[in-house]
């Protein structure tokens, strides 16, 4: 999404850390698809330690009524991130110390709507909570994702300067002149994002413009 709507440029500068953390970004980013295509196998040498995931999660109006994904996107999306947890959980190759936090959005987000924490119960407990009534204003709003990002990385610095916060955000998507508008918006709070925080995104749903956002 971001490579489609932002110059490079804009983008957080994570070189310098990259080196350090390059096969953990491997097993991560390999984890997206092997959460959906349970043959692949991620292979690490390493227990990882120092890691918080964030999921960025649209509850919007769309996620919920748009028919094109049973039985909803955001049970899809809930699916998604159950089994991405538990992949992390059972598979020895991904061993390590999580920390998990979940942000729900749509025209605005909640940061602390479980902060970071390793408790799994808890989570998603909150996770089976949250639907289209979670967040109360309406729309689609990236930026105030986000934002909310942001701003649980405030209240919650990381403990090490070897710590990695990789923000998973997962939506269907908004009104495509809405976030044109809002792209410079969103390139200044990214720029504004701590160095150690990477951010991946996942689309939910089918490529016809929704009317319901």
């Amino acid at each position: 999404w971001f490579a489609m709507h932002l110059p490079s440029a804009l983008l957080p500068a994570v070189s310098h850390f990259i080196q350090k953390t390059a096969v953990l970004i491997a097993v991560l980013a390999l984890l997206v698809f092997a959460a959906a295509e349970p043959e692949r196998r991620v292979i690490s040498t390493e227990n990882i330690y120092n890691v918080r995931i964030a999921f960025l999660l649209d509850s919007s109006l769309s996620m919920v009524y748009s028919s094109d994904v049973s039985p909803t996107r955001m049970a899809a999306a809930k699916k998604f991130i159950i089994s991405f947890m538990d992949r992390l959980r059972r598979d020895p190759a991904l061993k390590g110390n999580y920390m998990f936090a979940l942000i729900p959005f749509s025209g605005s987000s909640i940061p602390l709507y479980t902060g970071f924490t390793a408790e799994l119960d808890t989570f998603f407990e909150m996770l089976g909570h949250l639907d289209e009534r979670t967040v109360t204003s309406s729309g689609t709003s990236i930026s105030a994702a986000l934002s909310g990002y942001g701003d649980l990385l405030k209240k919650f610095p990381v403990a090490h300067n070897d710590a990695v916060d990789f923000a998973i955000l997962i939506s269907d998507g908004g009104k495509e002149d809405r976030i044109v508008k809002s792209r410079d918006t969103i390139a200044k709070i990214i720029s504004g994002l701590p160095k150690n925080a990477i951010i991946n995104t996942i689309g939910v749903g089918s490529k016809e413009i929704d009317v319901a956002c």
